[in-house]
């Protein structure tokens, strides 16, 4: 095996995708101790190959294949169900926690806070479960980061915000989190808390090494959740929240759409065998639909 450097960056430059490629990067030089790997934070302390790479998926992308870097690092939930046919996914890595979280202060819960108080969700599924859930609500149509929200919390704009778990956990954050939501109060969306790594194809040496690191299990999740939201939403869009969970040749998901406004949600779950997920997933899709989803879809801009 070579010893030469490996460069690998994330999409993104914020503190969670960076401690998100750290750890792949970490899990890369286990398995390839005579590999060397440089990460995001290094090349932007040398100036090296950083300048011109974008921070949105398909920027990166391109970087990939014009060969400023050699391996790739982003969340799942960034990557389109098309990109360049230069590059493969080569590994999921472990997925963290996929559910989401409260944060408050006083570690105030959500059935305890007030009524009317405001709070932050920028996720449609997750406002339109908040307000299913709590009606009486105020929810801030605003954009933003852990960090950002948790000023507004600081500065007493609003009293709470819901985010990742996996990020808070990125960020050592835990101790601010008042309550993890189960998924019959706030389900997920689909891919959180899972990362895919990229490599050129014509690399097979990236190839052989980033493949070292897949989760299979992890793999397999977000592939039936991306599946589930092509089924059900043939733009891919929508207030849709999906959680899979994989052990072994089996596979349990449950779904949510939800409208934005609160006025109605639909559940559904199933189960089944993975080499035999597709039909599964098409049975559960057409129930919800029949049930209301396709309305609340149909509403959705």
């Amino acid at each position: 095996m070579s010893e030469r450097k490996r460069f690998i960056v994330g999409s993104k430059s914020d503190a969670v995708s960076i401690e998100y490629m750290n750890r792949a990067i970490m899990s890369l030089r286990e398995a390839n101790p005579k590999l060397e790997f440089v990460g995001w934070p290094d090349m932007l302390r040398d100036g090296k190959i950083a300048e011109g790479i974008q921070r949105d998926f398909t920027g990166a992308l391109h970087a990939l294949t014009k060969k400023e870097f050699d391996i790739l690092v982003v969340d799942a939930r960034e990557v389109s169900p098309r990109h360049a046919t230069k590059v493969e996914r080569a590994a999921v890595t472990r997925r963290g926690n996929p559910y989401d979280v409260f944060v408050s202060w006083g570690s105030t819960i959500l059935d305890e806070l007030p009524e009317k108080s405001r709070l932050a969700a920028d996720v449609p599924v997750r406002r339109g479960q908040l307000l299913f859930y709590r009606p009486d609500l105020t929810l801030i149509e605003e954009s933003g980061d852990f960090r950002y929200f948790y000023k507004l919390l600081d500065k007493g704009e609003i009293s709470g915000f819901v985010c990742n778990a996996s990020d808070v956990e990125a960020l050592n954050m835990q101790n601010r989190v008042a309550e993890v939501f189960t998924s019959s109060i706030c389900m997920p969306t689909a891919n959180q808390g899972a990362h895919m790594v990229f490599v050129r194809k014509d690399d097979h040496e990236a190839l052989a090494i980033v493949r070292d690191i897949n989760d299979s299990a992890s793999a397999h999740e977000i592939e039936i959740e991306r599946a589930f939201i092509a089924h059900i939403a043939k733009n891919g869009k929508g207030p849709i929240g999906v959680l899979a969970n994989v052990e072994g040749d089996s596979f349990k998901i449950e779904a949510a759409v939800a409208a934005p406004d609160g006025s109605e949600k639909v559940l559904g779950n199933c189960e089944g065998r993975l080499d035999n997920a597709e039909p599964v997933l098409e049975k559960l899709v057409s129930e919800m639909l029949e049930s209301g989803a396709r309305e609340i879809l149909a509403a959705f801009k």
